[in-house]
């Protein structure tokens, strides 16, 4: 009886999967949290992000990093570990699951908070956009990852392209 992928080398890849799943789900889960609820993280930039970058924008070396800059980056940063995620479940041929899950999901909360959430947040199309650029970001790290050197995932795409290597050099010779 076979325990582990596909190929049957028993390496344990079903745990990883599952361990994928569950936490791509919890990190969608925490998405959901961060974005939907009814008030916006330091609305008024009075809080302690706000007199960060107060602080920070005196000064010539950080004066750039304005609030509307560090929110554009805390998009891209939050969605890169979410197409990261559904990339590495959809498999390196698939990696683009990450980017385009990534954008359709931005666009279902963007959506939520331009109409149900209305009166609290604000829908926002640079924010599909950076999302997207994020989940794009973590696609392609994952992809990465999976072509590294010794990764399960190129030593099975290593054996098939040997495989089929062999076979095209049975017919030619």
């Amino acid at each position: 009886m076979e325990t582990g992928g596909r190929d049957g080398s028993g390496d344990g890849r079903r745990p990883r999967r599952r361990l994928l799943r569950v936490a791509a789900i919890a990190y969608t889960v925490v998405i959901g949290l961060v974005t939907l609820t009814p008030g916006a993280i330091d609305p008024n930039h009075r809080g302690p992000i706000g007199r960060l970058l107060d602080l920070l924008a005196r000064h010539p070396v950080t004066g750039w990093l304005t609030f509307d800059r560090v929110e554009k980056l805390a998009n891209v940063a939050m969605f890169v570990p979410f197409g990261f995620l559904l990339a590495l479940l959809a498999g390196r041929r698939r990696w683009w699951v990450g980017l385009i899950t990534g954008a359709v999901f931005s666009c279902l909360i963007e959506g939520i908070q331009g109409t149900l959430l209305a009166a609290t947040r604000v829908a926002d199309v640079s924010d599909l956009i950076t999302n997207t650029i994020g989940a794009g970001i973590g696609a392609l790290v994952a992809i990465a990852v999976t072509t590294r050197s010794g990764s399960p995932e190129a030593e099975i795409v290593a054996r098939q392209s040997s495989v089929l290597g062999a076979d095209q050099q049975d017919r030619d010779g």
